[in-house]
């Protein structure tokens, strides 16, 4: 299958710099190759491991680099990202704090700031990180799904139809995203056009579980 075409790809990446790593040529950027590439691996398919085995494995890399440059940002955001994998959001968010606190102006930190703050139900929390994105012009492809998921938990459909249309869904093609406008649309009577967009997603994202309890 594709997938396990792709997986074997970065494997491959992976026992390279693994090598490296195992030499005296390694190096910051042979450490944080080895663990993306084996981060990666793990996204694209499942390994044949346990899921366990496979995210000690990826902290067991982190560890690495930290050991070599305990002060590097991109392990740290990758230990985030681990975390957030796990369903470890509180410890997603702590790590992101100390990234934050020595990037204060890093975009992308505050965006992954605001989906943590999501994933613990700190809605309002993650609304103004999104917001404040918003207003620096932030990649709205990445954004608005997010900020529209966050306004439809809050119950704030004017803020949703200020945020959602049919061009911006079809210009991110974000299933989530075409799924909260058919659903407001639907709540606010407006059924042509939640049905167009359903139909969208049934053509583009036919496996979208959520779509069939709205149909």
């Amino acid at each position: 299958s594709k997938e396990y075409s792709n997986q074997q790809f970065l494997r491959a990446w992976y026992f390279y710099f693994d090598e490296i790593n195992k030499s005296n040529k390694k190096s910051l950027d042979s450490l944080l190759n080895s663990a993306f590439c084996l981060m990666k691996a793990g996204e694209v398919r499942q390994y044949y491991f346990s899921e366990k085995k496979f995210t000690d494995t990826v902290h067991d890399q982190i560890s690495s680099i930290l050991a070599f440059a305990p002060d590097n940002l991109e392990a740290q955001e990758l230990r985030a990202e681990l975390y957030r994998k796990q369903e470890l959001f509180k410890e997603a968010y702590i790590t992101l704090l100390q990234i934050h606190g020595r990037k204060k102006d890093d975009l992308e930190t505050k965006f992954s700031m605001g989906e943590v703050l999501l994933d613990l139900g700190r809605v309002q929390d993650a609304v103004e990180r999104f917001e404040y994105l918003k207003k620096f012009g932030y990649d709205s492809a990445k954004l608005y799904p997010k900020l529209a998921d966050a306004y439809y938990k809050l119950g704030d459909k004017e803020k949703i139809s200020g945020l959602v249309s049919i061009d911006r869904i079809f210009d991110t093609n974000d299933p989530s995203f075409g799924l909260i406008f058919a659903q407001v649309e639907y709540e606010m009577g407006d059924l042509e056009s939640s049905l167009y967009v359903c139909k969208w997603l049934l053509h583009y994202h036919p496996d979208e579980s959520k779509l069939w309890f709205l149909l």
